[in-house]
């Protein structure tokens, strides 16, 4: 268990993804072997899913955060406004629900 540097708020097993400016994340962008989403553990209906929707390659906040949100880990996450954090945490959530 820790405490959130920012909030002062305890947690117990969270990843965390910051990118404190936005020269980091298009540093990593830069650097980045993007990761196709069928390299993932989605059922068959997510992954068409996703194919249908046009995405084929994972986003650096997708690819570092998706194998744990999918493994059932909480995650905290920071990155600019585009860079795929919703896609990530729709396909965690739709993952979880029968």
């Amino acid at each position: 268990m820790g405490r959130c540097r920012q909030t002062g708020a305890m947690h117990h097993d969270y990843a965390t993804l910051r990118f404190r400016h936005a020269s980091q994340w298009l540093a990593m962008l830069r650097s980045w072997r993007m990761t196709d989403f069928t390299t993932l553990a989605l059922p068959p209906s997510l992954q068409l899913g996703v194919e249908a929707a046009g995405y084929r390659n994972m986003t650096p906040i997708q690819a570092q955060s998706l194998p744990a949100i999918l493994a059932g880990h909480d995650m905290i996450a920071q990155a600019p406004t585009g860079s795929g954090k919703t896609a990530a945490f729709g396909l965690g959530l739709l993952h979880r629900i029968d």
